[in-house]
């Protein structure tokens, strides 16, 4: 899965993790499976389902005794829970019916936690969700009455544990439950503009083991990195210095933005010249955004005046060249004058 990340002007695909509770469901991965965990609550701990088995109608995890239970519907629909479905069923004395999702190593910081328990069978039941708490023995950080939707974002660190409970009831229980938690890698961002605010574009910024990205029309930049990125994210363009030259990281693992920078010419201003059949053929390096003024003069003293040679060229980024005719002059100096658009 792909979401789609914007900063004003410069979008750029993100890669996320994601953990969708229905798609990952399974049996014949084990308990835990991934960063899923199926199981209930015994003398006020969490425990992990020992047994699954498959009806042929229903994958299920369970303890010994069959209740509560965790199963993936895939025959005919029944008992309030359709073909598809997770659900989950609480114990005879109202146990709570759990799946924990575990926060894996690495993790970036927040994640996004949405879905909902759906009515299913006609018993009333409670459900909650317990972010590092153990259902009905702490107090869920969300909870409602038989069913609900939700939809929040949360911080946590490697090993955090969101517990999703059905408890409080045990007849016609079977609760479907549909879960998606997604992260994001981290992103830097920020924009690259003059000292007169015009943007600067097709700058590119690097930021080593083939990280990098390309300021947009209005000077926006998007840059990606990978979990716990350390280094340094420095801007490059022909014909351009930029302030500061670059900026270093530790450990990124959240999105950083307003990571600006300031653009302003500066290359060398290098003349050169060839004579050929009594044409003399100037050329000079160029950059984006500027204008560059040729001009002349027979004599260097003081007082002299430098004239200009036409209008100013374009400069494009590569080598611009013009001819000038010789003429009767002695000598003649030629320099260049550079100019912002």
């Amino acid at each position: 899965m792909v979401v789609v990340v914007c900063v004003v002007g410069a979008c750029q695909l993100r890669a996320a993790a994601v953990w969708n509770l229905t798609s990952d469901f399974s049996i014949q991965n084990g308990n835990p499976n991934g960063a899923w965990t199926y199981g209930m609550v015994v003398n006020s701990q969490f425990q992990s389902y020992a047994l699954n088995a498959d009806d042929g109608n229903n994958r299920l995890w369970l303890p010994v005794g069959g209740v509560p239970q965790i199963g993936f519907k895939y025959g005919m629909p029944a008992n309030g829970v359709q073909s598809g479905q997770v659900y989950l069923h609480p114990g005879p004395n109202g146990q709570a019916c759990v799946v924990q999702w575990t926060a894996p190593a690495g993790i970036i910081s927040p994640v996004q936690v949405q879905g909902q328990f759906l009515p299913g069978d006609s018993g009333v039941m409670q459900v909650g969700i317990f972010v590092n708490g153990i259902p009905q023995e702490t107090t869920p950080y969300w909870q409602s009455t038989d069913s609900g939707t939700f939809n929040f974002a949360l911080p946590v660190a490697a090993g955090d544990t969101i517990r999703f409970a059905v408890y409080g009831g045990y007849a016609f229980g079977s609760t479907p439950l549909q879960v998606t938690i997604t992260t994001t890698n981290p992103v830097i961002s920020g924009f690259i503009r003059r000292a007169d605010g015009i943007p600067v574009a097709n700058v590119q910024l690097t930021a080593g083991s083939g990280l990098s990205t390309n300021t947009a029309a209005d000077g926006a930049y998007s840059l990606e990195l990978t979990p716990g990125w350390s280094g340094t994210v420095t801007p490059v363009k022909a014909g351009w210095a930029f302030t500061p030259a670059n900026r270093a990281y530790a450990l990124v693992t959240a999105d950083v933005s307003d990571q600006n920078y300031l653009a302003a010419p500066a290359h060398n201003l290098i003349l050169g010249c060839t004579l050929q059949d009594g044409i003399l053929l100037l050329g000079w390096p160029s950059a984006e955004g500027l204008r560059y003024q040729l001009q002349s003069t027979t004599n260097l003293s003081a007082t002299e005046e430098w004239v200009n040679q036409g209008v100013p060229f374009p400069g494009t980024g590569d080598v611009l060249t013009t001819n000038v005719p010789v003429g009767p002059e002695p000598i003649k100096f030629f320099r260049l004058q550079q100019l912002d658009n």
